[in-house]
């Protein structure tokens, strides 16, 4: 076999060799070949969609579905493969030209057959309907002259169903179904990146139900392993993982690294291969993202231009961004944001990272591999997915000598070098730099420990018994049920199984609770709703048993569902579950069961804080601190980090700012070895906040307050990185702000926005007390319509009716000043009328804040 394994065209590879490298995707091809095999003697035709995002192996699997029916004997007498690749639907635009593309691959599988006369006398009408109708009528008289079926193989069926003219796709869908349908001469296997389809998704969509959907996930850890074996024997190389916990830990880095990619695990087998050779491994990328032009350039094109913005601004920026980011950087308004970004999720183009909708919520961009594209098309050349595997793989003296090695080759070689050789230098030249940089090495220092940390428990657990492999079965079988909604079936298959392993081993419990919940991520991957109802069941139907261990493993499960019912917004639900797991009394019996108690513990302090419930929050983290102080992992010491900082801000949520200040206090004199970076970076904003406090009530001299945000911002640096341009914005206008107190001088009202606008995002108790303590300042920096629609919402918040009415008052003033922007000389008798329902004191704001709008 050839020692160059193919990266990016499997329809040009051997099949041999796709075949040899065929890893973790064998159930699934059993299923397809058996299901193909079911449907010889069929009436209907069960059609095909295989989803996964670009690299996961889709037309890997596709070439081998190919290569195994035309050499299976049994199978190759009844189906005659043609696949359509992706250049096939570039140049579809309806079902009659897709009919047409099939046609065409028909004639090339079989040069002797009557339909090639067929298609040359074939005359184009220009009627789609009718050329639709004769083309079908051709194909299936030309199956039925070879008695075979044509097992379609085609790529992309989203670009199948985007190249349809918008207002006849539903008509050109239902003749699509028609085919499929009703003829049964055609079986369709389809393959698409997106993870939306709503030509069969929506219920009222003519396909809808009409295909047969799996995804394919990510390889496991043992996968990514078991293909670079694969890949060494085909190359002919010597192992390059090793043997024994040092070749674990290196495949499990590999696997963090490529996220199981087989595409990214082949490109880091071939890095490793020769560090000083991945030129044609570059070269190979470059020409993969110029092949992709045509598609990208295609789903673009059929974007309205708002939208075409919202996802190029996307696939610029560094990290996934808010709708108020998006905003700013496409300079779109931020109102209709949402609107377009909804239709963008449905068609697969953006989908919600972090939050399930509207304020705070983070969006990306659905296929990674568009951003690499459309950077590279802009003139980014840098491949992040190669530097980053570089930086965090290589000791970064070795990164030095390549690229030394290579800049001398390109310097003797002139002219010569070549366009690749240059930008092969520039990707390692990046990755010298990011593993020298304090947030490469510590990142590459935490990816390798958790990595190490990883093998150790699955070495230390091997040693137990695992699984019985009957038992495996069982709860499988159980989770089979309940994807398919035979909820009381499945609850039957669980009692079941549970009750053959009655009374349960502690040991069995803790790996079967693993085992079920890897099973239900791993059938509802990415179905939030699905996943929840899943681990529902599960946890109710462990919580019923009899016995001691598995009413454990029922609370254990929960812990699982609560972190689920967050991530989708519900708040009252998760807390609910939290309450469930501290109700049972195993939970509180057992020294083993202690980290479990204090998870629940730890997650109503912060779902209690997230529904507005400061003082259940304050209680919640008193009772929490006082179990968690007993122990002393690092673990626990995370977690009492986690509660101090729910306990400061709630506190400063309720103006409470003197218990607000030793909570932070407290958690800035914590011990950080051992924390990881979120939680370090949370001490150092702990810090300014404390520097904010001091400087502001004078306990922080004048004179010293721009030292001592210079040396807090010295020392914070690396941890802040990842913060957004806000965050530097108000820093910078906070720095600026000490240098003027310092010099005597007031600052522009802009520099004074960007300290006091982020104060008015916030909706807090806590942020009403602050307006309270000087509203000039928040009158002078902000518009009467801004300040007005921040009062009204600081009115809904729990505060004392001493302080919601003095917010009354001011909210009057805003209101007032908002008319007077608005109205002409000879309506000033009318505000003046107004005016008079105002106290005194606030009279002389007025006129003040008044004459500074004039």
């Amino acid at each position: 076999m050839s020692e160059k394994v193919s990266l990016y065209n499997p329809r040009d590879t051997h099949p041999e060799q796709l075949e040899a490298m065929l890893t973790g995707r064998e159930p699934l091809l059993k299923e397809i070949l058996d299901s193909l095999r079911e449907q010889v003697e069929a009436p209907t035709r069960q059609h095909w969609l295989l989803r996964g995002p670009r690299g996961i192996g889709k037309t890997h699997l596709t070439g081998i579905i190919h290569h195994r029916i035309s050499t299976d004997p049994a199978l190759s007498k009844v189906y005659r493969p043609l696949w359509l690749g992706e250049a096939d639907v570039y140049e579809v635009y309806s079902p009659a030209t897709l009919l047409m593309r099939i046609a065409e691959r028909l004639v090339e599988a079989v040069p002797g057959a009557k339909l090639a006369e067929e298609l040359r006398t074939l005359e184009g009408t220009g009627d789609e309907d009718t050329l639709f109708e004769e083309l079908a009528a051709l194909l299936t008289d030309e199956a039925e002259r070879q008695e075979r079926i044509l097992l379609v193989l085609m790529e992309n069926l989203d670009a199948l169903f985007e190249s349809f003219a918008p207002k006849q796709r539903t008509a050109q869908t239902r003749q699509l179904r028609s085919l499929l349908l009703g003829n049964q001469r055609f079986l369709f296997i389809s393959t698409t990146p997106t993870r939306h389809l709503k030509e069969l998704s929506d219920p009222k969509a003519p396909l809808f139900a009409h295909l047969k959907e799996r995804r394919l996930n990510p390889l496991q850890v043992e996968e990514v392993g078991a293909l670079f074996s694969k890949l060494t024997q085909i190359t002919g190389r010597k192992e390059l993982l090793g043997e024994g916990p040092d070749a674990e830990l290196k495949q499990r880095i590999i696997h963090q690294l490529t996220g199981g990619l087989p595409r990214s695990a082949i490109m880091a087998f071939e890095v490793l291969r020769d560090k000083e050779g991945i030129q044609p491994l570059v070269e190979d990328l470059r020409v993969f993202l110029d092949a992709q032009t045509a598609y990208f350039e295609a789903r673009l094109s059929r974007l309205a231009p708002r939208e075409r913005s919202i996802v190029t601004t996307l696939a610029l920026a560094d990290q996934n961004l808010t709708l108020k980011e998006i905003s700013e950087k496409s300079l779109l308004p931020e109102k209709s944001l949402s609107t377009h970004v909804s239709r963008l999720e449905q068609e697969g183009h953006v989908e919600a990272v972090e939050g399930t909708g509207g304020k705070g919520t983070l969006y990306g961009l659905s296929e990674g591999l568009f951003r690499i594209w459309y950077q590279y098309r802009k003139g980014r050349f840098l491949l992040e997915p190669l530097v980053r595997f570089l930086a965090y793989w290589y000791d970064p003296n070795e990164l030095q000598s390549v690229a030394e090695a290579m800049q001398q080759r390109l310097t003797q070689q002139g002219a010569k070098g070549g366009h690749t050789a240059k930008l092969t230098l520039l990707q390692i030249e990046a990755a010298v730099r990011l593993a020298n940089s304090e947030r490469g090495r510590l990142e590459r220092q935490r990816l390798w420990e958790e990595c190490r940390q990883a093998v150790e428990r699955a070495t230390n657990s091997s040693s137990s018994p695992t699984l019985a492999p009957f038992l495996q079965r069982a709860l499988s079988d159980a989770i089979a049920l309940a994807v398919s909604n035979k909820a009381d079936k499945a609850r039957e298959a669980l009692e079941k199984a549970i009750a053959s392993q009655e009374p349960m081993p502690e040991q069995t419990a803790f790996e079967s609770a693993d085992f079920l919940i890897q099973e239900v991520q791993q059938a509802t991957h990415e179905e939030g709703a699905q996943h929840v109802a899943l681990i529902g069941l599960l946890a109710d139907s462990f919580g019923s048993s009899h016995n001691t261990w598995v009413r454990h493993l029922a609370a254990y499960t929960r812990v699982f569902l609560v972190d689920e019912l967050e991530k989708l917004n519900r708040i009252d639900d998760a807390l609910g579950q939290a309450d469930i797991i501290l109700s049972v009394p195993e939970v509180h019996q057992s020294r083993m069961s202690n980290l479990l108690f204090l998870s629940a513990l730890i997650f109503r302090v912060g779902l209690l804080y997230r529904l507005g419930r400061l003082e259940e929050t304050i209680d919640a983290s008193t009772h929490f601190l006082e179990e968690a102080r007993k122990g002393s992992s690092n673990h626990i010491k995370g977690l009492i980090h986690q509660a101090l900082m729910w306990r400061s801000l709630a506190f400063g949520d309720m103006g409470q700012q003197h218990e607000e200040e030793k909570a932070l206090q407290e958690l800035v004199r914590m011990d950080e070895k051992g924390l990881d970076r979120q939680l370090r970076r949370d001490s150092a904003l702990a810090r300014l906040r404390l520097i904010v406090f001091q400087a502001a009530d004078g306990r922080l001299p004048l004179n010293d307050r721009l030292g001592a945000l210079d040396d807090w911002f010295d020392q914070s640096r690396e941890l802040l990185s990842d913060e957004p341009p806000e965050f530097f914005s108000f820093f910078t206008a906070l720095r600026e702000f000490a240098e003027a107190e310092r010099q005597g001088r007031s600052l522009p009202s802009d520099n004074m926005w960007r300290i006091y606008g982020p104060m008015m995002s916030k909706v807090t108790p806590g942020a009403a007390l602050s307006f309270l303590k000087n509203p000039t300042v928040f009158f002078l920096n902000s518009s009467p319509q801004e300040l007005a629609v921040w009062l009204k919402k600081l009115l809904e918040t729990p505060l004392a009716s001493e302080h919601k009415q003095q917010l009354r008052l001011h909210l009057k003033v805003a209101e007032l000043l908002e008319i007077a922007t608005a109205l002409t000389p000879e309506e000033r008798p009318r505000l003046r009328q107004k005016l008079g329902r105002v106290p005194a004191e606030l009279r002389e704001l007025f006129k003040f804040l008044l004459s500074k709008l004039g």
